[in-house]
């Protein structure tokens, strides 16, 4: 496989199939495999490591190492682990599943280990690359999920100042949660919750009634 010095991404062939798959890689002259393009002046919640985040970025990368079934520079189906904390202080961890249909994020299954486990509420969440490639941000979807279901959760990514915890609402600008959700009357109601709006604040819309609708977001 050949790139060229600009490019990011680089088209692979996966198995005999030869069905094609992006690979993120640098340009030939860096040693970093993953680099924040971004370079806008971070969010306020944005602030450096503690111990324990430090610690939870370790959890998933012994749990990637120990069970990623790609060597190095090879795809794979477990590329990726993730480690969660609850409220409680319990840590949670899991890796990737990929497949060409949209296999779960490392960052999802962790997630459903943590509920699994009876945590209800997770305060962080980090998710590391095979083969020392470090933490790598969550993806578009992960975040929306996170965005929706835990709000109050911190990230850990790398950013051009270098590692950090953020809240996820900092990484969805203007997002929408839809996860205000009830019926009244027999019509649906979908309360929206956007990121420009005061925290315990929804934007209501309804269908079928023009009956006044309380929704508690």
């Amino acid at each position: 496989m050949s790139t060229r010095a600009t490019s990011v991404c680089a088209t692979t062939s996966r198995s005999s199939l030869h069905v094609p798959s992006l690979r993120c890689v640098p340009p030939p002259e860096s040693n970093q495999r993953y680099r924040p393009l971004v370079t806008a002046s971070l969010s306020p919640s944005a602030r450096p490591l503690t111990a324990d985040e430090e610690e939870l970025i370790e959890l998933a990368r012994q749990t990637i190492d120990a069970t990623t079934d790609a060597a190095p520079d090879e795809d794979g189906v477990h590329t990726m682990g993730a480690a969660v904390r609850s409220a409680d202080g319990r840590t949670f961890t899991a890796v990737n599943l990929y497949h060409f249909t949209g296999g779960p994020c490392a960052e999802l299954v962790a997630l459903g280990s943590a509920r699994a486990g009876g945590a209800t509420e997770i305060t962080h969440i980090v998710a590391v690359g095979n083969h020392g490639r470090g933490p790598i941000g969550p993806c578009g979807r992960d975040r929306q999920v996170l965005y929706d279901y835990y709000p109050g959760v911190r990230v850990i990514l790398p950013t051009h100042e270098g590692l950090r915890s953020i809240a996820i609402a900092d990484l969805v600008p203007f997002a929408t949660a839809w996860s205000c959700a009830t019926t009244s009357y027999g019509s649906v109601v979908i309360a929206l919750r956007t990121h420009d709006v005061p925290a315990g604040l929804c934007a209501v819309s309804t269908w079928e009634t023009s009956d006044p609708v309380d929704a508690d977001c």
